[in-house]
């Protein structure tokens, strides 16, 4: 048996799935080959590990966390929904409010309207520049304001 061989029976064996002649010839190369054996070794205490991990975890009663949630989807008491609801002119009140504070806002803005000059528009201004070449189509543009550069090239070359 090789360590390839052996690697796949040790976790058939841990499943109880090897025969005695296959258990035996397993045993005999554990015995032989001490990579295979740490490998055997080290599958046994991650599974060891992972099962003493799993009965720590606590389970809660399936039927007590369903009477809990059926409270609360029908408002009973104790429940969070019954906490939650709000009287007609709380709702009422809340949307009234921030009207108010939007024409509040609104009006203080437009106050001083009157005696401020008229925005003038901002135009964005672009050198054209184009390359040297005559068989390419290829522009650039630069704007001054906001130093962006835009580029629009076609190949001519391959057009027929």
């Amino acid at each position: 048996m090789n360590c390839r061989e052996a690697e796949t029976q040790i976790f058939s064996a841990r499943d109880g799935a090897l025969d005695t002649t296959q258990r035996a010839a397993l045993a005999s190369h554990l015995a032989g080959c001490e990579m295979c054996r740490r490998v055997s070794e080290g599958f046994a205490a991650a599974i060891d590990g992972w099962r003493a991990e799993t009965q720590q975890v606590r389970v809660p009663d399936a039927e007590l966390e369903w009477q809990k949630l059926r409270r609360e989807i029908r408002g009973g008491v104790g429940s969070k929904a019954a906490a939650s609801r709000r009287s007609p002119l709380t709702w009422f009140a809340i949307p009234l409010a921030a009207a108010a504070a939007f024409a509040f806002a609104l009006v203080w803005n437009n106050s001083g309207s009157e005696t401020a000059a008229a925005p003038t528009p901002s135009v964005a201004r672009a050198t054209p520049s184009t390359t040297s070449s005559d068989k390419s189509s290829t522009v650039v543009f630069t704007d001054e304001k906001s130093g962006w550069t835009f580029v629009v090239a076609a190949d001519d070359i391959h057009r027929g």
